[in-house]
């Protein structure tokens, strides 16, 4: 009598990404990642853009000012990395992936003289981001982008005026707040 024992063993791929609701604080706003397709999402976020300008110029002197306008980016991710991160042990889940996105931002600004106006950028990044047990998140990006919109233009002949402009800037993005919803995942 002979017995045969057969031993089979799939496997079967189940890295993925989810959909995830962050509140972020350093630039204060809200995000959410939406799941379009295998590791792959559309991502949203309104958020107050916050910063500090400082010029000198011999004719003028010196001029700072700390800013804050409404903004908007809304960005196409591929995670890239997640098979590596899986098999050297590391956490995948909740997004903590790297990616690459293709890249859009409006920014509304604001002044007493001019009403309001837009300034748009796009353009590729390629990002982190870390979703810790504890809630902490941090999302980081960075790329080359092109703006465009209406702005401030400076000529020698007369006084600075609203114009078209545009060129190419650094794109650069750093997201620190805390994600909601269950940590089950």
């Amino acid at each position: 009598m002979y017995f045969f024992v057969l031993t089979g063993h799939a496997q079967e791929s189940t890295i993925d990404i989810q959909n995830i609701t962050k509140v972020t604080v350093f630039q204060l706003g809200i995000s959410h990642e939406h799941r379009v397709g295998k590791l792959q999402s559309l991502y949203l976020q309104p958020y107050m853009k916050s910063g500090v300008s400082f010029s000198y110029s011999s004719s003028f002197g010196t001029k700072s000012y700390v800013f804050s306008d409404p903004a908007i980016t809304a960005q196409y991710r591929y995670y890239y990395n997640a098979a590596r991160r899986l098999t050297k042990g590391k956490q995948t889940n909740r997004n903590n992936l790297n990616y690459i996105a293709a890249y859009s931002e409006a920014v509304f600004y604001h002044e007493k003289s001019t009403g309001w106006r837009t300034i748009y950028t796009i353009g590729p990044v390629w990002g982190i981001q870390r979703n810790y047990e504890s809630r902490f998140s941090l999302d980081f990006n960075l790329g080359t982008g092109f703006y465009f919109g209406k702005g401030w233009i400076e000529s020698f002949n007369d006084l600075p005026r609203i114009g078209n402009v545009s060129g190419f800037d650094l794109i650069l993005q750093i997201n620190i707040g805390f994600w909601l919803g269950s940590k089950r995942k």
